[in-house]
This record gives C-alpha cells, structure tokens and sequence, in this order.
C-alpha cells in the first residue's frame, strides 16, 4: 500500500503511517518547505513531469490531499480519474469535491481515516464507488457538455417578438384554464 501526500499544508509529520504503507509526498515546495518531511524521512519526489506525477499518484491507495484554501483541486481529479482513495481537509472546494466522510478538521483524524482506509477493504471500495459517481459530475466531458450547451444558448438566435408573445399569451391561458 502507498499514501501518496500532496499540499500545501502536507501533514509534517507523514511517517505516522510510514509502518502502515510506503509515504511519498509527490511534488515539492519552495523555501526548503518540505524540510519536515525530509527530516521525518518522508520520501519528496520533488516537482516532476506530469505523466511521471501522474504514474506516482496510480500506484497509490490514498492521496492526503492538504490545503489551507482552494479551488477545485487538479490533483483531487486525477487522483478520482485513477481509482485512488482521497482524503482531504475540510475546505469547502474538497468537501464539494468529496463529500463530508472523506474530509478531516485536523492531521490526527486524516490519519485515522488514512489508517481506517489502508486496513478496511469495505470503507475503501465504499469510498472509491462514491467518487465514481462524484468525478462523472466533475469531469471534463461533463465540464465540456456544460460549456458547449452554454454557448449553443448563448449564440442561438432571438426569439421574434411574435413567437414569444404567442408564447407568453398560450402560457397565460392555460394558467386560466
């Protein structure tokens, strides 16, 4: 099992579950920022190419996704696009992005979920069957029909003043009928 760690607040303290599942915090950080887990020995992979992030974040069973703020979180998307557990702090872009049961107020309750994760077969397949159904409302095929049908409605021609009376007149009969 590995817990992939990404954020910018990632838990300092990742080898908590270093004796549960390899930790690797995917990415890097400016200012010598990842220095506690470079001291708590906590693998940092440090900034890579996409397709070689993207291989790291596959071979793991949860991502502890950490940030203080956000919007809606790339890394979130991918990690739901690879079958890759999330568990998140409580911000309201993950908890949109989540649900309430994989969100955590602090590090201590993310790696209890992350232990409960890790240990549970049913809470995992449970929580990926969830974000199935989560990344099909947040994908970009999804997020590309939304688009296109604004356009379309935005470029589709006027009404003519007489069809929308008609309009307007057989909505207020029927409202009289």
């Amino acid at each position: 099992m590995k817990i992939a760690l990404f954020g910018s607040r990632t838990d300092p303290h990742g080898e908590a579950l270093a004796g549960e599942a390899r930790v690797e915090w995917i990415g890097g950080a400016p200012a010598g920022e990842d220095a506690p887990l470079v001291a708590a020995g906590v693998p940092v992979t440090g900034w890579l190419p996409r397709a070689e992030g993207l291989d790291r974040l596959a071979e793991a069973t949860a991502l502890l996704h950490w940030s203080s703020w956000d919007g809606q979180p790339l890394a979130i998307l991918e990690a739901f696009a690879r079958d890759v557990v999330v568990i998140a702090s409580d911000i309201p872009a993950n908890r949109e992005l989540v649900g309430e049961r994989q969100v955590c107020r602090d590090e201590a309750q993310a790696i209890a979920l992350l232990r409960r994760v890790l240990t549970e077969p049913a809470l995992r397949e449970a929580m990926l069957a969830d974000q199935r159904v989560r990344r099909e409302e947040h994908g970009a095929e999804r997020m590309t029909l939304r688009w296109l049908e604004l356009y379309g409605r935005l470029a589709a021609p006027a009404p003519v003043a007489h069809e929308r009376d008609a309009s307007l007149r057989r909505n207020i009969e029927r409202s009289w009928s």
